[in-house]
């Protein structure tokens, strides 16, 4: 993947971020989107392996929270808000391990 592949998957992440300031946690959300916007542009990270093991296993985790929690409302109009969270957090640990894997 290129250099501006690369940059333009973190972009698409920092709007991600910035579609949750409305959420009814937008704080939790936005960090949770920040984080792989962030991680290329943070290259001494590469040298620890293991902080995106620990990152992956921890959106894992949050997705299962998602599919577990019976508080949402369908509101949407194309997939459910669930779907939506569970669907984001997966993109971002594809993108955590894309990092970290080099």
């Amino acid at each position: 993947m290129s250099n501006i592949s690369k940059i333009i998957v973190s972009l698409l992440f920092l709007l991600f971020a910035y579609f949750q300031i409305n959420d009814s946690n937008p704080l939790f959300w936005i960090s949770l989107y920040m984080i792989p916007a962030s991680l290329y542009f943070l290259k001494y990270l590469h040298q620890y392996k293991i902080l995106g093991k620990v990152l992956i296993c921890i959106y894992m985790f949050i997705i299962i929270y998602v599919l577990f929690d019976t508080s949402y409302n369908p509101q949407m109009l194309l997939f459910s808000k669930k779907i939506n969270e569970i669907l984001g957090l997966t993109l971002s640990i594809g993108w955590i391990y894309y990092i970290f894997k080099n």
